[in-house]
């Protein structure tokens, strides 16, 4: 599925494009991971579909240049932004794109994924029961964690068992993906 902003006969067109293998555009997302420019007029597919079209406004667009940037790229779905220049425009320099790519993806953070607030309800996770979820994020056995903290297998357990309820969560990975989620773990903080 396509979002756009573009004209529907457009968005329509660039949708086919992505799906068409022998595109350039379809092409260059598979190889590439950073941003780069696509010249629309020198795609194969967009010379085929150019030479059938003669309509005024497909003929600039076609003349047109896009700069690429990625989002998001998983197996299920590639997210990326594309933005338009005219074919006489100067390019911007590789560190520039890189920049603009940056500042999208903060941009997008906050658009759709949202800031990373506090729920309504404050959930309560004790010092003891942050500890615990933060060692078994490092891939630590209750056991393990027991020994870290000077406590006993019990007690690592009943803390493990008491942040996953709290965070209603089925287990302890769900756990800790919804307490660094909601800005409850850090992860990246020293131990």
């Amino acid at each position: 599925m396509t979002e756009s902003t573009l004209d529907p006969q457009v968005s329509a067109f660039m949708s086919d494009i992505l799906s068409d293998e022998s595109s350039d555009f379809s092409r260059a997302l598979l190889d590439r991971a950073v941003p780069y420019i696509w010249d629309f007029s020198s795609d194969p597919v967009v010379i085929r579909h150019t030479a059938r079209k003669a309509d005024p406004a497909w003929l600039e667009l076609a003349r047109s240049r896009f700069h690429v940037f990625f989002r998001r790229s998983t197996p299920a779905e590639t997210l990326l932004y594309v933005a338009q220049s005219a074919s006489d425009e100067d390019l911007p320099r590789a560190e520039e794109v890189l920049h603009c790519q940056g500042l999208l993806q903060v941009v997008f953070d906050q658009v759709t994924i949202g800031a990373r607030a506090r729920p309504e309800t404050e959930i309560r996770i004790t010092v003891r029961e942050r500890e615990c979820l933060r060692w078994c994020a490092e891939g630590k056995t209750s056991d393990e964690i027991a020994i870290i903290l000077s406590l006993s297998t019990h007690t690592v357990n009943h803390y493990l068992i008491s942040a996953t309820k709290k965070l209603n969560a089925v287990n302890r990975m769900h756990a800790i993906t919804t307490a660094v989620r909601l800005g409850i773990l850090d992860i990246n903080s020293v131990l």
